[in-house]
């Protein structure tokens, strides 16, 4: 959808244009070159493996992000 709308699809698009909601973005390890340009947004990432391809997958992710849930709820807001 972004590429239809001319936006270079991306992470850092995305939280480019939801940054004022967001306090926290979990993102794939292959975007992580972009994770500083979206703590420079005021944006914690989280950079981690999202591909779930097994069970230990997903629970693996869904611990990662819950935990990193739970720590930008004890962070200051921005």
């Amino acid at each position: 959808m972004y590429q239809e709308l001319g936006i270079e699809p991306s992470a850092l698009a995305v939280a480019r244009q939801y940054g004022s909601l967001l306090a926290g973005f979990v993102m794939d390890d292959i975007d992580h070159a972009q994770a500083e340009s979206v703590r420079a947004l005021g944006i914690k990432p989280l950079v981690t493996g999202t591909l779930m391809k097994t069970s230990v997958d997903r629970q693996r992710l869904a611990k990662q992000t819950l935990d990193f849930g739970l720590q930008l709820e004890k962070s200051p807001q921005r």
